[in-house]
């Protein structure tokens, strides 16, 4: 459904301009490990040089974000997207500023985005089981760069091995945690980042040469 907003465009301090923005889809917000995703779609456009995504923690003091380029004139339905990283707050206000080409421009009405709970500094995507050489690799999402430490534990608790991995960048990376000096049998892995534990999870060191290596098995996790 098509939802027509009529904006004021603020011209200067004085000059008031009464247009209309079609709105194909109004701005949604979906959470990630790294941040929260802000989409939405225009169906119409008129001189639109950019959008201005602003951001409050308390819904009055607005500040920019960042800024998606605009599509001049269009009569075609246009997709925007916009990834606002490792915001603090749990709630969290947004509003689009449309600004023309001519300096002209609108807000949007203000959209409130309610974080489900306070991100973890890093996310496991998944966990294989030993490979011919030995060594577990987790797939990881990390918020904030650092060092990301694991301990392995046998099922009774015992500490069996420790290490340290330093995570350069935001995003994706891989944990390989080598397996050799560990007997056949079932461990626990804990997983920390900047000393913040994040994740815990059970696996299986298997035999070298078993079919059952290549196979992603999580078992359990924690902090999803």
């Amino acid at each position: 459904m098509k939802l027509i907003f009529p904006l004021l465009l603020l011209l200067g301090s004085t000059n008031l301009l009464l247009a209309d923005c079609v709105y194909g889809e109004i701005v949604q917000t979906k959470d990630y490990a790294v941040g929260v995703l802000l989409s939405w779609t225009t169906d119409e456009e008129t001189d639109n040089d950019r959008f201005l995504v602003e951001f409050s923690t308390d819904g009055l003091r607005f500040q920019n974000v960042g800024s998606v380029p605009g599509n001049g004139t269009s009569q075609r339905i246009n997709r925007y997207q916009y990834l606002h990283s490792n915001p603090r707050a749990v709630q969290l206000f947004y509003r689009l500023k449309q600004v023309n080409e001519d300096g002209t421009f609108a807000y949007t009405d203000v959209v409130v985005h309610q974080k489900k709970q306070a991100p973890q500094p890093i996310a496991l995507l998944r966990i294989g089981t030993t490979n011919s050489d030995d060594r577990l690799t987790l797939t990881c999402d990390a918020y904030t760069p650092g060092e990301t430490s694991y301990t392995i534990q046998n099922l009774d608790g015992a500490t069996m091995t420790t290490g340290t991995q330093t995570v350069g960048v935001v995003g994706i990376f891989e944990l390989h945690i080598p397996l050799e000096a560990l007997p056949i049998g079932s461990y626990r892995v804990l997983l920390a980042h900047q000393e913040t534990p994040c994740t815990e999870l059970t696996f299986r060191r298997l035999p070298a040469g078993s079919e059952e290596e290549r196979r992603d098995v999580p078992v359990a996790r924690k902090n999803e």
